[in-house]
């Protein structure tokens, strides 16, 4: 309300939000091509289930169900805030406790962010770099690929966009309300993934560089705003830390600092240099092949595909140029501070970059980057004037987002084919969630597969798991409906399983057997039998 005043007083804006109804059609099949690369078949794609997601879950079903006593607390994993999870508890009441639940709100966040990045880009280079930004980003294998599999850091990107779509337009029209906005953005960042702290780093930063570039006043005020929504967002989390000092400390930043004595030995060993100068060199070098030539090291993707295909590496690196050439724009330095900044701090200074999962709040750099560049190409050709400047224009648009999309959607598939035949996991995952907690769980999945998967503990629920080994833990009497997995074509438990299904046969005739995967290449091997039977 105090912002709103505020604002009374600044000129009346009443140019309407989309220029003309081309430009409404052109955003709405962004957003619809964004929501069908993330929403479509999600309960399927990806085949597998990420530990992380399952524990993100199981927080947000704590919440649902009752188990938790201060939302504003944190969870026993990792200390992580109890806010981050509650779209989960949503997602649940809405969805049930199913995979699609589980995948819904990164799902839901990853297509909202395409809103933000378009308005940012919008009110930089205008609605054409906007339509080639999002689309690039809309196409993107690994925000694709975050926005499905339910893991929780894609609230900092979404979180990133909308704070630093707001400061920008804060900057540029000196208002108090968008300023108070992206401070609330940069708040609410605190409460999600790691890297949300980015968003206040990268705030402070740009607002003391206008302090330098800009109208001082205004940036005092726009500053003013920022810091107040930032603490009316953060008042709870800084309540509960401090009734809550082991939260405080129980941060895990520390543990993955490529400087810090606790990794050492395992940053070393990875870059091959003993000296601070020497790892940071490695470490900078690997953090800037990801967007280029080398794939992800991170156990939540693994794919390896660069985030950029060669063409759209080679707009980014001139979209860079372009923007330090335009330093003086308070925009070019926002998108400047975000790179280096959520590089030296989600990648140089963390140990085995390049990791997508770290480096997500700065998926959107690289294609606003390229978006520069080419809006400078066209604008260039534009000024030639003659009837084939627009073909040429389109031709280019075209030609880019069309490699991007070959780049992105063709390996990504191949990771999908890839994870379909490697992940096990994942079906025994489908077992447990068609059966859910009505049955008991016996499962024989030797040293490669826990039955103390996260995955597991979310969709089993209150059921038993039993983690089997041979023929001896098999029970001789069952009081539940009772479901035993064993995974087909697995060498290293092979010889422990061969006679559990001769047993399972024999000392219960009621047994229904259930084969899943291909007849040629099954996965599992499961007998579903009734309780309360067997020997006595």
């Amino acid at each position: 309300l105090v912002a709103r005043r505020n604002d009374s007083t600044l000129p009346a804006d009443n140019r309407p939000v989309f220029a003309n109804g081309g430009e409404i059609g052109i955003f709405v099949l962004i957003f619809g091509l964004t929501a069908l690369l993330r929403m479509w078949n999600l309960s399927e794609i990806p085949p597998t289930i990420h530990g992380d997601s399952a524990e993100c879950a199981i927080q947000g079903l704590d919440i649902l169900l009752g188990r938790v006593s201060d939302v504003f607390g944190f969870s026993p994993w990792y200390f992580t805030p109890y806010p981050a999870h509650l779209p989960y508890s949503a997602s649940f009441a809405l969805a049930g406790k199913t995979v699609l639940g589980l995948r819904l709100p990164s799902a839901l966040l990853g297509t909202l962010s395409m809103i933000p990045l378009y308005f940012l880009v919008r009110g930089w280079l205008g609605r054409r770099a906007a339509q080639i930004a999002t689309t690039l980003f809309a196409v993107s294998h690994a925000a694709i690929h975050f926005s499905r599999i339910g893991l929780w850091n894609i609230q900092a990107l979404f979180l990133a966009l909308v704070g630093f779509a707001f400061l920008a337009a804060a900057i540029r029209k000196g208002s108090a309300l968008l300023a108070s906005c992206a401070g609330i953005a940069a708040g609410l960042g605190f409460y999600t993934y790691t890297g949300g702290r980015l968003i206040l780093v990268v705030s402070v930063a740009l607002l003391a560089l206008q302090l330098v570039f800009g109208p001082q006043r205004r940036v005092i005020q726009v500053g003013g705003f920022v810091a107040a929504g930032f603490a009316v967002a953060m008042a709870p989390m800084i309540v509960t830390y401090v009734t809550d000092h082991d939260a405080l400390w129980a941060d895990r930043t520390g543990s993955v600092f490529a400087l810090a004595e606790s990794t050492r030995d395992h940053v070393e060993s990875t870059t091959g240099e003993t000296s601070t100068a020497g790892i940071l060199r490695v470490q900078t070098i690997q953090s800037l092949r990801g967007f280029f030539d080398h794939g992800d090291q991170s156990v939540q993707y693994g794919t390896d595909r660069a985030l950029t295909s060669p063409v759209t590496a080679f707009l980014v690196l001139a979209g860079l140029l372009i923007a330090l050439v335009r330093f003086r724009d308070s925009e070019s330095r926002l998108v400047l501070l975000w790179a280096g900044l959520g590089l030296l701090l989600g990648s140089i200074l963390i140990i085995d970059p390049p990791s997508h999962t770290r480096l997500i709040v700065l998926f959107p750099v690289p294609f606003i980057f390229a978006a520069l560049a080419i809006e400078t190409m066209l604008q260039r050709l534009d000024r030639h004037g003659g009837r084939w400047m627009g073909l040429v224009s389109l031709a280019v648009c075209v030609f880019v987002i069309g490699q991007a999309a070959v780049f992105n959607l063709g390996g990504y598939r191949r990771y999908v084919e890839w994870i379909d035949k490697e992940e096990r996991m994942w079906d025994v995952v489908q077992v447990v969630e068609q059966y859910g907690e009505l049955h008991d769980y016996y499962f024989f999945g030797g040293p490669t597969m826990s039955a103390r998967a996260p995955a597991l503990r979310l969709f089993a629920g209150g059921s038993r798991i039993v983690e089997g080994i041979n023929t001896v833990d098999i029970p001789h009497v069952l009081i539940r409906d009772t479901v035993f997995i064993i995974p087909a074509m697995l060498p290293e438990i092979e010889l422990q399983t061969r006679n559990v299904g001769t047993v399972i046969t024999e000392r219960f005739p009621n047994s229904r057997l259930v084969v899943t995967g291909e007849e040629n290449e099954q996965q599992l091997i499961i007998y579903v039998v009734s309780g309360g039977t067997g020997a006595q």
